[in-house]
C-alpha cells in the first residue's frame, strides 16, 4: 500500500461516529473498525442516561423467570438453612 493510502485508511479507521443501539435504548461511540468506544460523562448526566435507559429496554424472553434450581431463593427457608446465609 502506497503512504498515500496507507495514512488515509489510518485516518478513516479513526474515525469516530455515535449509534443507537436500540436493545439497550443508548447511544454508542463506534469506531469504523467497529470498536466501541467509552465517554465520560459527569453525575448529574450518567442519572439521566440510566433513567433513559430504564424506560427504553424492554424485558426479553429470556428474562422472564424461571421456576428451576438456579432461580430459588429460599425465601421459604428459616434464615439458618438460607442457601448463601445459612449453613454456618
Amino acid at each position: 500500500m502506497r503512504p498515500e493510502e496507507a495514512a488515509v485508511a489510518q485516518e478513516a479507521a479513526q474515525r469516530v461516529t455515535r449509534v443507537f443501539d436500540p436493545s439497550l435504548g443508548v447511544w454508542r461511540m463506534v469506531r469504523s473498525g467497529g470498536e466501541v468506544l467509552e465517554s465520560c460523562v459527569s453525575r448529574q448526566e450518567q442519572r439521566q442516561l440510566m433513567a433513559a435507559k430504564a424506560r427504553t429496554v424492554q424485558p426479553s424472553v429470556s428474562a422472564a423467570p424461571s421456576v428451576g434450581q438456579e432461580s430459588y431463593t429460599g425465601r421459604d427457608k428459616f434464615p439458618s438453612q438460607h442457601p448463601w446465609f445459612g449453613y454456618k
